[in-house]
């Protein structure tokens, strides 16, 4: 393995078999932000769905509420040590962001919902089967057909929530 100082982009570069592969500081950031969005959101599933079990606060659409202030106090910070900037939208951008908004406004409630009425198995099965929507939402609204391997991932995946919610009654 060589490390290497010249760049500030690369972090490290390792030898392969015949090959070499270069870890930039994107890619690393990159890896980093999945890791941490994998634990981030098993771990708020979790906590919501003790929320709502363990101490029956059974208030789906207020913990969206709470949810989306909690997110403003969290990035507040990044706003105003100039981490990033906030911009107006422009105007003829504004009613997809809106439709976007209401869209996610909903994603976010029938999760939650969803997590008080559901074992999180279910819960989470369910949401697996969310990129075949995609797919067959982009099937039908533009007309894109893609390669038979794409599809085919999606057999196992929907059998699997298929499977998941049929014996989730079972102990």
């Amino acid at each position: 393995m060589d490390l290497t100082a010249g760049s500030p982009r690369t972090l490290i570069k390792e030898e392969r078999i015949g090959r070499c592969s270069t870890w930039t500081r994107g890619t690393t950031i990159a890896v980093l932000s999945v890791v941490a969005l994998v634990v981030v959101a098993v771990t708020k599933t979790l906590w919501t769905k003790a929320m709502f079990s363990t101490l029956e606060f059974h208030f789906p659409v207020t913990s969206c509420i709470i949810s989306c202030v909690v997110t403003v106090l969290v990035l507040l910070p990044f706003f105003l040590l100039g981490g990033a900037r906030l911009l107006p939208i422009p105007a003829k951008h504004r009613t997809m962001f809106a439709v976007i908004t209401l869209f996610t406004t909903a994603d976010l409630a029938c999760m939650n919902l969803g997590l008080d009425l559901l074992s999180v198995s279910v819960q989470q099965a369910l949401n697996a089967t969310t990129p075949a929507a995609v797919i067959l939402f982009e099937l039908i609204l533009y007309r894109k057909v893609r390669s038979v391997w794409v599809y085919l991932p999606f057999i196992p995946l929907i059998a699997g929530s298929v499977l998941t919610t049929v014996t989730s009654g079972e102990r």
